[in-house]
C-alpha cells in the first residue's frame, strides 16, 4: 500500500510526530499571535481528531505514530479537564439557599421573541442576565417577563454592551462599573433571611485581533480588582467570547480563586452535528462560598440553544453573611 510504504519512512514518521508535537504545545502554551489562539479555541476538536488519526495508525500499523496520537491525545485531555471544575461531581443540594441564574445573548436569539419569553417562564430561573440588550428588546422583556421578575436593572444600548438582570428575588443594590465605556453590571440580591449574593453581569468582545487581545487582558483585570473582597458569595457570568480552556480564563480563573461551574470538556454549545464546531463562550464563574448543584444549556423547541442556566447554594460557613 502507497500510504502505508510513505509512512514506514523514519522521516515521514518524525515529521508527522513533529508536528503533532508542535500542536499540543500551541494548545497548552498559546503564545500571543492570533492564528495560534483560534487554533487553540479548538484544543477539544485537535484532541478528538488525535484519537481518530491515532486509530487510522493502528489500522496501518504504525506503532510510533499510533503512540504519539494517542499520547497527544491524553495530554489534551488532561488539560483540558484541568481546565473546567476540578470535581467531577456536581455539589448534591442541601436545601440551603440558593439561587438558579440563567445567561442569555440576545443577538444570538433566532426564534420568535415570543418563543424566549415563553421558555424563560417554562425554566423559570430565579436570576436572568441578558446581554446585548438594545432598545427593541428592552420594554418588551420588561413588561413580559415583569410579573415572575419584578426586580429589573437594564442598560440599554445601541451596541454590544447592553444588559439587564431581572431578578425573582429583592435586589439589594445595583452598580455599574465602566471600563472604557464598556460596563458591567453588579447587583446584589437578597435570596434569604440576612442571605444575599453578589452576581457580575459581564460581556467581552471576542479578541479577533492582535490589539484586542490586549484590551481583553485588560478587561480581566479591571473585573479582577471589582470582585467583591469580603465573604459575600459571589458569582460572575456572561459572554466572555473564549472557551473556558483559553490561557486568558485560565489565568483569570486561578488569580481570582474562582471555579469553573462547567465539570467537563464535552461541547454542549447545541444539539446536533453542527454543533460539534462550536466552543462555549458563555460561562458562570463563582468563589468559595458557593456550590454549584447543576449546570446545563438549554434550547427551544427547535433544538436552537438560548443560553446555559446554573444552579447555586451558600455553603453552610457562609449562611447569614453579615449586612
Amino acid at each position: 500500500m502507497g500510504v502505508k510504504r510513505i509512512l514506514n519512512n523514519k522521516w515521514v514518521t518524525y515529521s508527522i510526530i513533529g508536528i503533532i508535537t508542535f500542536v499540543v504545545l500551541i494548545c497548552v502554551f498559546t503564545p500571543e499571535i492570533i492564528f495560534f489562539k483560534r487554533i487553540a479555541n479548538y484544543t477539544f476538536h485537535i484532541m478528538f481528531g488525535l484519537l481518530l488519526l491515532g486509530l487510522i495508525f493502528l489500522v496501518l500499523s504504525q506503532k510510533k505514530l499510533v503512540l504519539a496520537c494517542f499520547f497527544a491525545s491524553g495530554l489534551l485531555s488532561f488539560f483540558l479537564k484541568n481546565s473546567s471544575h476540578y470535581q467531577l461531581q456536581l455539589a448534591t443540594d442541601t436545601g440551603l439557599p440558593g439561587i438558579s441564574v440563567a445567561i442569555i445573548n440576545l443577538a444570538d436569539i433566532i426564534t420568535s421573541s415570543d418563543s424566549v419569553v415563553v421558555y424563560i417562564q417554562k425554566l423559570h430561573p430565579d436570576v436572568v442576565l441578558f446581554n446585548e440588550l438594545t432598545p427593541d428588546w428592552t420594554n418588551y422583556l420588561s413588561e413580559s417577563l415583569h410579573q415572575y421578575y419584578p426586580h429589573q436593572v437594564s442598560l440599554t444600548r445601541i451596541d454590544n454592551y447592553g444588559k439587564a438582570t431581572f431578578s425573582h428575588f429583592p435586589i439589594l443594590k445595583a452598580d455599574t462599573l465602566i471600563y472604557k465605556n464598556i460596563p458591567h453590571l453588579y447587583t446584589q440580591i437578597l435570596i434569604g433571611p440576612s442571605v444575599h449574593i453578589g452576581v457580575i453581569n459581564t460581556y467581552f468582545n471576542p479578541p479577533l485581533v492582535k490589539h484586542m487581545i490586549l484590551s481583553y487582558n485588560e478587561q480581566l483585570e479591571f473585573l479582577l480588582d471589582h470582585l467583591p473582597k469580603n465573604s459575600e458569595p459571589f458569582l460572575t457570568g456572561g459572554d466572555f467570547n473564549l472557551p473556558p480552556w483559553s490561557t486568558e480564563l485560565r489565568a483569570f480563573k486561578y488569580t481570582s480563586y474562582l471555579h469553573d461551574s462547567r465539570r467537563d470538556i464535552t461541547l454542549r454549545s447545541g444539539k446536533g452535528i453542527e454543533s460539534f464546531l462550536k466552543v462555549p463562550v458563555q460561562h458562570i464563574f463563582y468563589n468559595d462560598n458557593l456550590e454549584c448543584t447543576k449546570f446545563a444549556n438549554f434550547y427551544d423547541g427547535s433544538n436552537t440553544k438560548i443560553g446555559i442556566i446554573g444552579q447555586y447554594q451558600v455553603k453552610p460557613k457562609t449562611h447569614g453573611n453579615p449586612d
